[in-house]
């Protein structure tokens, strides 16, 4: 009897449908998941799946994407496959699932840990090197009779300091907080300190597009810190009123021009200026300038170089200042914050108070 239903036309081919899932082996996600970390999203994409275009490479992306969270599962998956290999077991006997390697881990007594910092020095060389630091500087104390040390370190600063925790409703999908919308905007901030425990006002530099007029901008440059006019009239109150020097330049990075300005104003007019004191700060280039050297020397001031990479131990900006500091802005920034919003329940006046809030309180508290 034949069979009822549509002819069937030769030459043409049943398609194949696109709604097959196709499994991606362990070693495939891991082997993507770690050219994605070395070379990025869009590499990883060119490299495996050349043939996509358009929309079936988005959503390629965003699978990919969905794997990151799963990347040490997948890689304990393949350390418990190897170790199958082993043991001579068959691969499909051992799956090594989610419940088994948390009992293996608390079993063993082991834990998933990440890594906390980037570097190639490890604490046994730090250790070695702090010494060594500390040696040479107790050596340049008793050469040139120092009595004054100073530590001076340059740190980034938000323009917003938002807490990443905040209270909600249960179960909501997404949570609103206010903001100014400048949590990605930053200014560099210079700190300085002296081993007598006296904390310098900071110095303070933003970034500002410069004038298109060469003659405008140098008058910036030269009497308003870099500031353009309209800019001018509110900072100079507010550093006339907080102590702080606030600069800016094209791209908001320090310099050595930068570098002498601060030599000068903090050393250059000191009653002591006839003895000389020891300045240690980090290996900026900005800092080791042939024009640096010499007013520094000028000005009795001996520089010394924090060496490389081990500022987290040798530096104590890094050691004992910054976290500190940062934590005592930020509260700052929250106390400024509820006082504007109640001053807006109660309808009172919304002039800011410049004294109330800056990087000088928060490093002198």
């Amino acid at each position: 009897m034949a069979r009822g239903g549509r002819t069937n036309i030769k030459g043409f081919k049943k398609v194949a449908s696109l709604k097959i899932r196709v499994a991606v082996s362990n070693q495939k996600k891991h082997d993507i998941l770690r050219h994605i970390a070395d070379r990025g999203l869009a590499s990883a994409v060119d490299t495996y799946f050349p043939s996509l275009k358009g929309d079936k490479r988005k959503q390629k992306n965003r699978q990919l994407l969905r794997w990151m969270p799963h990347k040490a599962a997948i890689a304990k998956r393949l350390k418990a496959r190897d170790l199958t290999t082993e043991i001579c077991l068959d691969e499909g006997l051992f799956a090594a699932s989610r419940s088994w390697r948390k009992r293996f881990l608390d079993a063993n007594r082991l834990s998933l840990r990440r890594r906390a910092r980037h570097g190639q020095v490890t604490p046994d060389d730090a250790r070695v090197v702090a010494e060594q630091f500390r040696k040479k500087v107790q050596e340049i104390i008793i050469e040139h009779n120092i009595t004054e040390i100073y530590n001076a370190d340059q740190t980034a600063m938000s323009y917003e300091h938002l807490t990443t925790h905040t209270i909600d409703t249960t179960g909501s999908r997404t949570v609103w907080v206010r903001s100014c919308g400048k949590d990605k905007r930053r200014m560099t901030v210079l700190l300085l300190a002296a081993s007598s425990g006296k904390r310098h006002a900071p110095f303070v530099l933003f970034k500002q597009p410069p004038s298109r007029i060469p003659a405008t901008e140098a008058f910036n440059h030269r009497e308003q810190l870099g500031f353009g006019r309209t800019v001018w009239r509110s900072v100079k109150p507010m550093q006339e009123a907080s102590g702080i020097e606030i600069y800016c330049n094209t791209k908001g990075w320090w310099n050595s021009k930068l570098a002498l300005q601060w030599l000068e104003h903090h050393f250059a007019h000191c009653d002591s200026i006839d003895e000389e004191v020891l300045l240690i700060w980090d290996e900026f280039s900005g800092h080791w300038t042939e024009e640096v050297r010499e007013y520094a020397a000028s000005i009795n001031v001996l520089l010394f170089c924090v060496p490389g990479g081990y500022t987290s131990v040798c530096q104590p900006a890094d050691i004992a200042w910054m976290r500190p500091y940062k934590l005592r802005l930020r509260e700052q920034w929250i106390k400024d914050i509820q006082e504007q919003f109640r001053e807006h329940r109660e309808g009172e006046s919304q002039e800011a108070d410049v004294t109330a809030f800056s990087p000088h309180s928060a490093f002198a508290s």
